[in-house]
């Protein structure tokens, strides 16, 4: 299946950070010397080591095991991130969402007991992820007017995965069906916040003057600060206490293909869902 069929303008633009790539491929291969980046010695640095206490009695320790402290100061060349922090996070996320991540280890990630562990790699070898939940006030998400010039494309959704955690066999069917399908490989991307996660995936997937559908509350950060700057028009479906109502879905879907039809309204028909299953901000 082509996916770029579902890609922005805008992402279909975008192109690999190639210095930045080159830079991390060589970064630490003996006998190459980077002159590129003026990378500050390790004596530059004032921090050797951290320690903290968890809850629990576990004492976490970043310090000089690996050049994990330094490693730490320094500048980082991977486009996508630190690579340490990254592959524990892979690993967490098959281990409790069981799907396949690209470059996921077979193992789950532990966390030693009553033993010092390195953060991001080391003895131990692992960290903590951390997610940020915001609360937002109600707020009703009402159709927004925007003009657009783009052609009818086919429809998608996003949502989050699912809550349950699956056994390894189930990673290896989610990885043979994706197979079968000619699906990529899924890989994770490290946000700063919901808010940047939201705001990179609208800016992937649409185009302004697309129809977004929502819930009819919707959280007031994303709409506010995403959606209405983007410059989309908003298709609110009515939810109940098991979310959203697929009957209503089905209606409003109908109802805009129709206004497309008609050369009103948008110029394709709605092609991505943001919902949030469950936990849902504001209607709890």
């Amino acid at each position: 299946m082509d996916y770029s069929r579902f890609l922005s303008a805008e992402a279909k633009r975008f192109t690999n950070a190639s210095l930045a790539g080159l830079v991390h491929r060589f970064a630490g291969v003996d006998g190459v010397i980077s002159l590129a980046a003026g990378l500050p010695p390790a004596e530059a640095f004032p921090v050797t080591e951290l320690t903290a206490r968890t809850a629990d009695g576990q004492d976490v320790t970043l310090g000089s095991e690996g050049r994990q402290a330094y490693l730490a100061q320094q500048y980082n060349f991977n486009p996508q991130g630190y690579d340490p922090l990254l592959n524990w996070l892979r690993n967490l996320t098959v281990k409790l969402h069981g799907v396949n991540i690209a470059n996921a280890s077979a193992q789950s990630p532990k966390v030693a007991k009553k033993e010092p562990v390195a953060l991001a790699g080391g003895p131990g070898g692992d960290t903590a992820a951390a997610v940020a939940v915001t609360a937002a006030a109600p707020v009703r998400a009402e159709a927004v007017a925007v003009g657009g010039t783009n052609n009818d494309r086919g429809a998608t959704a996003a949502a989050p995965a699912g809550p349950n955690a699956a056994e390894p066999a189930a990673v290896s069917v989610a990885a043979t069906t994706q197979a079968a399908l000619g699906a990529p490989v899924r890989d994770l991307v490290l946000t700063s916040g919901a808010i940047h996660a939201i705001f990179a995936i609208i800016s992937c997937l649409t185009d302004p003057g697309d129809t977004l559908v929502v819930d009819e509350y919707t959280y007031t950060h994303a709409l506010e600060c995403v959606f209405l700057p983007r410059g989309l028009r908003l298709l609110p479906v009515r939810g109940d206490r098991e979310g959203l109502d697929p009957e209503d879905l089905d209606l409003q879907l109908q109802l805009a293909t129709a206004e497309v039809a008609a050369g009103r309204g948008a110029c394709r028909r709605p092609r991505l869902l943001y919902t949030i299953p469950t936990g849902h901000n504001p209607t709890g």
